[in-house]
């Protein structure tokens, strides 16, 4: 089997993360204060970028602390994302609402996911940014202890939030996800679906949620039953991802279907279908004379599919 390509997004090792220092809430002042630290800004889902001329390209705005506070005030504490790890210069996040923003820094703004679809941004950034929307995310939806009700505050960087009423801790939150490429017995066929909420013609592989008590390899028999009606068989793991939309890790795994009719469930997929290489080709290139296209490099389908196909070149 040829190695697998990973996926552009999260693939860069990015910063160190520091978790053993987090916790030290007089290192993290010093790392915040120091003149070499440096802060992101997220307006929104949308990161504060700098753009070549063309608007083809972007990299992350990183602004000084003191330009921070001139722009927002920080009312809440930054982010803490880690480390450089050749000079140790520390990196922040800092969350906004639309509403809250400059007009100064939303000129400048765009959507996490259509920049990560074009591949505008380098691996690096790609990764630091969906690590920030990830903690954004998390804190925007947990201001209240899930035990009490009572308001939680941050701690720890950003890094966990505690509960002013019962002291509860919660920490960022990751959601499980299985994607596989599913090929027949004779292993020329892989298996294609759209969901409703894929943007028009787009096609891609089956996906779903771990269920709790499931392993990996249980999520996808079940989750591939579920929405084809196919049973598989010969799981295997290839690789994973982080997907910021709003907290997800996808779990690539391979698995073979046994003969028999798809049936898919109409809630789940607008479509399922076997496709040969030739077609796979085609909606990877751009040349499908439907118009019908597949995720790009910056998604694991696309590596798993790609991986695929490579076999066919080495066989």
């Amino acid at each position: 089997m040829p190695s697998l390509k990973p996926p552009m997004l999260g693939s860069a090792h990015g910063l160190n993360r520091l978790a053993e220092r987090r916790g030290d809430a007089q290192h993290l002042i010093a790392l915040e204060t120091s003149p070499s630290a440096r802060f992101t800004v997220l307006v929104g889902d949308a990161p504060v970028l700098d753009w070549n001329a063309a608007r083809t390209s972007a990299g992350i705005r990183w602004f000084t602390r003191e330009a921070i506070l001139a722009l927002t005030g920080m009312a809440e504490p930054p982010l803490f994302l880690g480390v450089t790890r050749d000079a140790g210069h520390a990196r922040f996040a800092v969350a906004l609402g639309a509403i809250d923003a400059n007009p100064s820094l939303t000129e400048t703004t765009r959507g996490l996911m259509p920049l990560i679809a074009e591949a505008a941004l380098t691996h690096e950034d790609s990764t630091l940014l969906c690590q920030a929307k990830s903690l954004a995310d998390w804190h925007r939806t947990t201001q209240h202890c899930g035990s009490c009700g009572r308001a939680t505050i941050p701690a720890e960087g950003g890094w966990r939030r505690i509960c002013t009423g019962c002291d509860r801790s919660t920490y960022p939150r990751t959601d499980p996800v299985v994607i596989m490429l599913i090929t027949n017995m004779a292993g020329d066929q892989c298996l294609i679906a759209r969901e409703p909420r894929f943007p028009e013609k787009m096609y891609s592989i089956p996906a779903g949620y771990i269920e709790p008590g499931e392993n990996i390899e249980h999520a996808v028999v079940r989750e591939t039953l579920e929405e084809t009606g196919l049973h598989v068989s010969r799981v295997s793991y290839r690789s994973s991802q982080p997907w910021p939309f709003p907290h997800t890790l996808m779990i690539g795994c391979r698995a073979v279907a046994e003969p028999g009719p798809i049936t898919h469930d109409p809630l789940e997929l607008v479509e399922a279908r076997w496709a040969p290489r030739a077609e796979i080709a085609s909606l990877m290139n751009g040349t499908h004379p439907g118009g019908f296209w597949l995720p790009g490099a910056h998604a694991i389908a696309h590596a798993l599919i790609a991986e695929w196909m490579a076999e066919k070149a080495d066989s």
